[in-house]
């Protein structure tokens, strides 16, 4: 599938008339590093994270016959790069080793499903072109309906408008404003696994999990999604996923991953 790079100016008033907005604000917000707001009374919660529907492959056959104590695996599909059109990295992109779990948001209220693939475009033009940044910030982006999307490669540092270093840090944004509106359950349960596929991958002790706004002054990532880091929900959902089966990514890429994005951008807002 080849990339599709945006025209910058109409995309950016493309997303203005989405959100009733200008562009520049748009822009702004995209950093998902905007200051903290003032108190407010944060969007309910839910109380448990739901599961994805799927099913739970055996646990491994050894050579002699016997059935391995090792846990079975979960796949969790991840639309590559190419699927939503990202350009390539640039220069300036820093390895490091991961050692802890942080969840953002992207602070742009997300009303219309069809359009995921677009925003990430979007996104990422924003983070190169304007904040100079090698990549889009994030490792993994997740949608209202919990396609979960690859962003910068794991192995190099994330990038941050604020003051704190995410050297080391796990990067997974929720795209939406969850100080204004509240994930999906879809949303949540995608994010429980990818954060629970990297405790593994990278023998992270789960416990570091954290918002953005655990580092840095911002109110990133949302009032509702602080609130299931706050309650631990989402550490319990991530808890929960580790007992019962290995996660692992099943990356999508080619004709298949283009299904998806085109039944992505014709289903319903």
């Amino acid at each position: 599938m080849t990339a599709r790079r945006p025209d910058r100016r109409l995309f950016l008033a493309l997303i203005g008339s989405l959100l009733g907005a200008g562009a520049g604000a748009w822009a702004w917000a995209a950093a998902s590093d905007q200051p903290a707001a003032g108190p407010r009374e944060p969007p309910a919660a839910p109380a448990t994270i739901p599961r994805r529907p799927t099913t739970t492959r055996p646990a491994a056959t050894t050579s002699t016959g016997q059935t391995s104590t090792a846990l079975g695996s979960v796949p969790l599909t991840v639309l590559c790069r190419e699927a939503w059109g990202a350009r390539p990295a640039g220069d300036g992109l820093a390895r490091h080793v991961i050692e802890r779990l942080t969840v953002h948001h992207t602070a742009v209220q997300f009303d219309d499903r069809r359009v995921a693939a677009r925003r990430l475009r979007g996104y990422q033009t924003y983070h190169m072109d304007d904040r100079g940044w090698p990549d889009i910030a994030y490792h993994f982006l997740v949608d209202l309906d919990g396609h979960v999307f690859e962003g910068r490669d794991p192995a190099y540092r994330g990038d941050t408008a604020t003051e704190y270093d995410p050297t080391g840090h796990f990067l997974v944004c929720l795209d939406g404003h969850y100080d204004t509106q509240e994930p999906s359950p879809a949303q949540l349960a995608a994010t429980a696994d990818i954060l629970a596929y990297a405790t593994v991958r990278y023998d992270v002790d789960p416990a570091t999990l954290g918002g953005h706004r655990d580092y840095a002054s911002t109110s990133c990532p949302g009032a509702a999604v602080q609130a299931v880091i706050d309650d631990g929900s989402l550490l319990a959902a991530v808890r929960s996923r580790l007992a019962d089966a290995r996660i692992e990514l099943d990356r999508v890429c080619g004709p298949d991953a283009e299904d998806i994005i085109t039944a992505i951008e014709a289903g319903p807002a």
